[in-house]
Order: structure tokens, then sequence, then C-alpha cells
């Protein structure tokens, strides 16, 4: 191909030129109409810039360059731990029939507040731990408490928050039931945040009020779960199966988007049960493999069973006796 014999001028370009002195100036994203790449070269030294000019592609457009400031930029290696450094705010997961004990265990513990989103808190009602309730009939007190959290004092055993007998350091919160949990924040989607449209049925929800429902219970689960306090997770049991010998019949009793999102996030799940033991029939939570339901515990350290559990013994078998 033969070369151009008339020497390219600066108007030649369709590019605005700032008059700004020791301007930055790039043509990445200029397309240059010119046999040569050296022809443009040529006329960007007389106007004397000291840029690079680079062929572009008509098909792929290069992407604008950014410079950041390297102090700008956290160092991500702050946040490398060591193996050893245990999380110390652990989240539980407990699953069983009704009766088997589930809201029993989650009050063994002082500083735990149960969040009674099924009113099933008769059987602590004399219990010797120092705990509070809060009744959540619906999902903005679900939200509220979350807020009221997030701005109360941090300190060293717990989250202090104003309540009508004084003041009180939550060290659990007790989600009682996450079953329950998820019917609440259901007809919340359904409702909307003003009254009940008459289009919209509330017994047949869709599967988008579903999808969305399952979203917002595990937003605001992960919430919770980055305060620095330790959650336990009730949930009621299902039993999912043709016949009890199946493999993994038994599940917590939630739908199976949000089943895999709690079974995924929590550290520690335990069934409630009810065993036979030295003649008499006890409450029981079982941490063990088995084949007919889920358990897991991430720390290793409490075993198959644990007979009459209590929060604030296991806590202890998980992080004191291995600081020992």
């Amino acid at each position: 191909m033969a070369k151009n014999t008339r020497k390219p001028k600066a108007e030649d370009f369709d590019v605005e030129i700032s008059t700004t002195s020791n301007a930055d100036l790039t043509l990445e994203d200029i397309e240059l109409d010119l046999d040569t790449i050296e022809d443009a070269e040529e006329v960007i030294n007389e106007e004397g810039l000291d840029v690079d000019v680079d062929v572009v592609e008509d098909t792929v457009p290069k992407p604008k360059k950014t410079k950041t400031s390297k102090t700008s930029i956290p160092s991500i290696l702050d946040d490398v731990a060591t193996m050893s450094e245990s999380v110390e705010h652990p989240t539980w997961l407990f699953y069983g029939k009704n009766g088997t004990g589930k809201t029993t265990l989650g009050s063994t513990v002082d500083g735990a507040l149960i969040l009674a989103i099924e009113d099933g808190t008769l059987s602590i009602r004399d219990t010797k731990y120092d705990v509070r309730k809060l009744r959540c009939d619906s999902w903005d007190k679900i939200e509220a408490i979350y807020w009221a959290l997030e701005g109360g004092k941090v300190t060293d055993k717990g989250i202090v928050i104003d309540t009508p007998t004084g003041k009180f350091t939550v060290t659990t919160l007790v989600f009682d039931t996450i079953t329950r949990l998820m019917q609440t924040c259901l007809r919340s989607v359904v409702l909307g945040d003003g009254a009940a449209d008459a289009s919209r049925d509330v017994v047949n929800p869709t599967l988008r009020d579903w999808g969305t429902a399952t979203q917002k219970v595990s937003y605001w689960l992960m919430m919770f779960k980055e305060l620095p306090i330790q959650n336990v997770w009730n949930v009621q049991e299902a039993f999912i199966g043709e016949t009890e010998d199946d493999e993994f019949s038994i599940y917590p009793d939630v739908n199976k988007a949000l089943r895999s999102f709690l079974l995924a996030e929590a550290d520690i799940i335990g069934r409630t049960c009810i065993v036979k033991k030295d003649n008499e029939m006890k409450h029981a939570v079982r941490f063990g493999a088995n084949n007919r339901y889920v358990t897991k515990d991430r720390t290793g350290k409490l075993g198959k069973t644990w007979i009459n559990p209590r929060l604030d013994k296991m806590y202890e078998k998980v992080f004191v006796d291995k600081a020992e």
C-alpha cells in the first residue's frame, strides 16, 4: 500500500486538546483513519504532546484507564488470622419436634434475648438464668431489634441495651423459631407496607413471594450473625422421607432454599429429642453423625449426645476447655 504523500495536520484529527499546561491526554478511545501509525505520532509530536498512540480495534473498544492512589486501598492482609483464632460468637441451629426442649435450651445462658416469634416461652417462665423475652409478631419488630442491638454499647461480654427494667447485656440472641419467622416475613411480603391488597392472597402466596421472603430472611439473619454476640436458630422439624430409614429424611422445617442457607451458615447443628436415661425420659440434643438427620459440629468438641443440655456448658466446652 502506498503511503500518503500529504503531511497530516492536527486539524485532520477530531481531537479536542485542552489548553491547560501539562495536561494528561490519551488517545486510546479515539479511532484514527491513517495508513500508518507513524503519521499519527508525527502530528502528535509536533503538537508537543507526550502520549502513546495505540491502534484501536473497531469492534473491541478499550476501557478507560483509571489510577487509584495506593493510600486509598486498604490492606486486605490486615484481616489474615491464624487457624487457632476461633470465632467466639458461634451460630447454633437446633431443630426438633415440638416439646423437645428447643426453647428451654436457648434460655440456658445468662444474657439470652429470646425473640418469641411463636409464643412458646411458657416453659422457661421460672428459669434461673438472666434472660429477656421480646414478642415479635410482626416483621417490623425483627428489623427494629437489629437496629437496637447495632446501636447498643459493645462490651467484652456482649451488647448493652436499655429495657423497661434497666440495662441488659445481650450475649445470645435466640430466634424462636425460624420456621415461624419465615411465615411472618412471607406475610409481610404479600401484604406490603400498607393495607392488604384485595388482589393479593396471603393464604396462597406466589413463587415470587416465596423467593422475596427467603432472600429477606437470609439477608437479615446474616446481619444479625455479624453482631458480636452468639446466635441461636431454633427450627421446627420436618419429616420428608417415605420411611424413617431414608437417608437424611429429617430436616429443619423451612423451604428448601432457606434450609440450604441455614445448614451452610450455622457453625453447629444439633437435633433435639427425648431419650430414655436411667429409666427416665429426658431432653437431649444430638450432634453425632447420623444417616437419618443432619448434624454438624465445626468445633469437633461437643461429642455425640448431651442429656439435659445447657447452652452455657456447651459454650464452655467449645471455647473454655480449648483454651485450657
